[in-house]
């Protein structure tokens, strides 16, 4: 198994694994990951709950507009799940988040946090008026 700071080669060890034994493996993770002892900011129920997550996603019980409506809060003991798998602006998630939960189109907020590529697209959706129309979809419908 992978040793301290060798994130990825563990990570590609638990899929090999996963490949092999599929959901049952999940199922134990959730157990593991509940009822054992762990280390201060290591397993336990907030671990438990990105098992179980993942699980239900694995397993067809979840819908694509459930999942990418959750994926983006799950949290584990360190914080944002996504601080796992890459570093770059994963402090500022939440409060992107937290505008985009409010649903108030608010882009020039939003703004501050975007890459100068998609500044660039925002400024030609300014141009072009996008901004100013209704919404006129659902997309949990």
């Amino acid at each position: 198994m992978a040793g301290r700071g060798e994130r990825g080669l563990a990570w590609r060890e638990w899929l090999l694994k996963y490949e092999d034994e599929g959901l049952p493996l999940l199922d134990d993770c959730i157990e593991v990951f509940r009822k054992w002892s762990w280390v201060r900011g290591y397993g336990g129920d907030k671990w438990a709950d990105v098992a179980e997550f993942t699980r239900a996603r694995a397993a067809g019980e979840m819908s694509d507009s459930a999942f990418l409506d959750r994926v983006w809060t799950l949290e584990h003991n360190g914080g944002n799940l996504f601080n796992k798998f890459y570093t770059r602006g994963v402090k500022k998630l939440p409060a992107v988040l937290a505008v985009q939960a409010i649903d108030t189109h608010d882009y020039q907020k939003l703004r501050q946090y975007a890459s100068p590529y998609t500044c660039r697209l925002l400024n030609e959706a300014e141009r072009l008026g996008a901004f100013g129309r209704v919404k006129q979809y659902n997309v949990y419908a």
